[in-house]
């Protein structure tokens, strides 16, 4: 063959080549049997979700087929990272993060049945940026910091049908804003070392229909005691805060500003019902059941049956 027509051949191979190098999944997927050096599609898959991740373009999803355990991962972009039904999908993480979120401020991050288990690592999830993570039908067991820390100052938050679960502390922040609006539903925040749920900046949070129980230090820490003229607000309906240092806690200073609402609520059997001996707005509905805590509830503006 002549040495034009060889780079003639040459030329085509590569153009034909060149989406299959090149083109980015709308879904990858990953899998037991993956190599990383596959395409990271369904039928080749690869083996480890950092593959799948660079492999998927923005706005796609990345999907475990089987029972096994990725690695630790950074989502960058908007995406969505699931276990496929029925599948045990499990990150290890034995230093650091579980799983970063690392998008950008108009990126919103889905992460959905995923098993979290910390080895030594310090955080579940750690959100830097998005403009929304969503955590749906996942456990977070045994990180030595927390279950997930909101580390950004803007994003959302919505945390369902999960259980976060002997770790330090549940669901943390870090940094907040004004802009930051976290709702957690229908999930189980238990036996954790600190608190359940710690605000500890500004930012709009509703807890609906949520278990908290044997958290040593409070199901619900709303702490605002860093920062000056910080607000924050925070409406807890029909939830269960039980066999806790406390069910609930609310602390302001430095002009800071901390407000809860309080609805439909069982609290019982903790150290404290609800500990608001500090200058904070305490709010109730009229309907909540305070049971079997073992010390008088402290600080409760108004009579504890008003909150009955």
């Amino acid at each position: 063959m002549s040495m034009r027509r060889r780079s003639l051949f040459a030329i085509a191979l590569i153009l034909l080549c060149a989406p299959s190098l090149f083109a980015l999944n709308v879904r990858s997927a990953v899998s037991i049997r993956g190599v990383d050096t596959n395409p990271c599609t369904p039928l080749q898959p690869c083996r480890t979700f950092t593959a799948a991740i660079a492999a998927t373009s923005a706005g796609g999803e990345v999907v475990a087929l089987d029972s096994a355990g990725y690695g630790p991962f950074t989502i960058s972009a908007a995406l969505a990272v699931l276990g496929a039904p029925g599948v045990h999908a499990a990150i290890t993480a034995t230093t650091g993060a579980a799983i970063s979120v690392t998008a950008a401020s108009s990126d919103s991050v889905i992460v959905k049945n995923l098993v979290l288990v910390g080895a030594g690592g310090a955080d579940g999830i750690v959100e830097t940026s998005a403009k929304q993570l969503t955590v749906l039908d996942s456990l977070i067991r045994g990180f030595a910091g927390n279950a997930i820390r909101l580390a950004g100052g803007s994003a959302g938050l919505l945390i369902s049908n999960c259980t976060l679960v002997y770790n330090n502390n549940g669901l943390v922040q870090t940094a907040g804003g004004a802009n930051q609006n976290a709702t957690v539903q229908d999930s189980r925040i238990e036996q954790n070392d600190s608190a359940g749920l710690s605000i500890r900046f500004a930012g709009k949070f509703v807890v609906t229909d949520t278990t908290f129980s044997f958290n040593d230090n409070s199901g619900i820490n709303l702490n605002l005691d860093t920062g000056t003229g910080v607000v924050a607000a925070l409406i807890v309906k029909r939830c269960t805060l039980v066999h806790s240092g406390a069910g609930v806690r609310i602390h302001a200073a430095q002009g800071n500003t901390a407000t809860a609402a309080l609805s439909q609520n069982v609290i019982g059997f903790n150290d404290t019902g609800i500990d608001n001996s500090d200058p904070a707005v305490l709010q109730s509905y009229g309907n909540n059941r305070m049971l079997f805590n073992r010390n008088i509830d402290i600080g409760v503006p108004s009579p504890v049956v008003a909150l009955q």
